[in-house]
């Protein structure tokens, strides 16, 4: 059997042990949306409260669905990484794996890092607040660090460790500047819909600036 045909096999093998593991429990099943995503639901104004619970039920639904799928990938790509690259493979046998399942290794490094995020965490929620902003920017113990203390974590709020000062792009030093907006906003009264709005402006602003590194 050649290498191939070896990780075909391996493969199959890891789908049949997520089908089982899918029938007895719902590892990764959110039971309810977090307060920073309900907030969200403010834009429906003109809505009735049966309207909205409905919409927020499900949006639940699609989320859960997709967190789901991401959360079952990354444990299984985390299964073959940890074999095969956390010790250092000569025959590089994790990256020919990806390029068989036809997963690039940045979407790689961010299902792994979403799995293993979503085992630190104390309330499982809160995963629904990570995206890839995030997970681009952050490692996984400051993420899971900041979620289990309470703390907001956007691509806005970020550790001054996290980064070194003689290494800022662009991007990052806007993303220190808006940090600090961010701040005084959050001291001010200022209704939290406005700051949300604000927040995700300012994202937008980031993503444009990353075009240009």
């Amino acid at each position: 059997m050649n290498f191939e045909e070896q990780l075909k096999k391996k493969m199959e093998e890891m789908q049949k042990t997520r089908n089982v593991a899918l029938v007895k429990e719902d590892d990764f099943k959110i039971k309810q949306l977090p307060e920073e995503i309900k907030k969200k639901f403010l834009i429906f104004e003109e809505e009735t409260e049966e309207e909205i619970a409905f919409l927020e039920k499900e949006t639940l639904s699609l989320l859960n669905l997709q967190q789901t799928n991401i959360l079952e990938l990354g444990k299984i790509i985390n299964s073959v990484f940890e074999k095969f690259a956390s010790q250092g493979s000569k025959n590089g046998t994790y990256t020919k794996w990806l390029k068989l399942a036809n997963i690039n290794n940045k979407t790689a490094i961010r299902y792994r890092k979403k799995f293993l995020i979503f085992q630190k965490l104390e309330v499982k929620e809160q995963i629904l607040l990570i995206n890839n902003k995030i997970l681009d920017l952050f490692d996984v113990e400051v993420i899971s660090k900041k979620l289990n203390a309470g703390e907001s974590i956007n691509l806005i709020t970020y550790s001054e460790e996290t980064i070194k000062e003689n290494t800022f792009s662009i991007s990052e030093k806007y993303l220190n500047l808006f940090s600090s907006l961010e701040k005084r906003m959050n001291s001010s009264k200022i209704p939290e819909e406005i700051k949300s709005k604000v927040v995700e402006k300012m994202e937008e602003i980031l993503d444009i600036l990353k075009n240009f590194e």
